[in-house]
């Protein structure tokens, strides 16, 4: 059985378009919301005057995040956060892959 992974996409976005791109970010997190696997998501807007979006997702396998990237929808939603080449929206995107596994918490009493 494969085992879950979670997945930190980091938006590094131009300030002029800051706003541009959280109206293009509910077109991305539209389509990836209905997409087969995807057990949980948590956008993290920026602080302040930083301009650093965190999407955080959470993924039943591998398979399953693999489907997401090779799917039309995220084709379309990636064309949407980026802009154009003349102006683009996001000045560069980092995408981190973990693997979740089981691990004993102990909290403090």
């Amino acid at each position: 059985m494969s085992e879950m992974i979670s997945v930190n996409d980091r938006f590094f976005v131009c300030k002029a378009h800051r706003h541009s791109f959280q109206e293009r970010l509910q077109l991305f997190i539209g389509l990836m919301n209905v997409q087969r696997g995807l057990i949980g998501l948590r956008v993290i807007p920026p602080g302040g005057r930083n301009t650093l979006f965190v999407v955080e997702s959470s993924w039943l396998s591998r398979d399953h995040f693999q489907s997401w990237l090779a799917s039309s929808a995220f084709i379309v939603s990636m064309g949407a956060l980026a802009g154009d080449a003349a102006d683009p929206v996001v000045r560069k995107k980092q995408t981190e892959l973990l693997a979740a596994r089981d691990i004993p918490l102990r909290l403090a009493a």
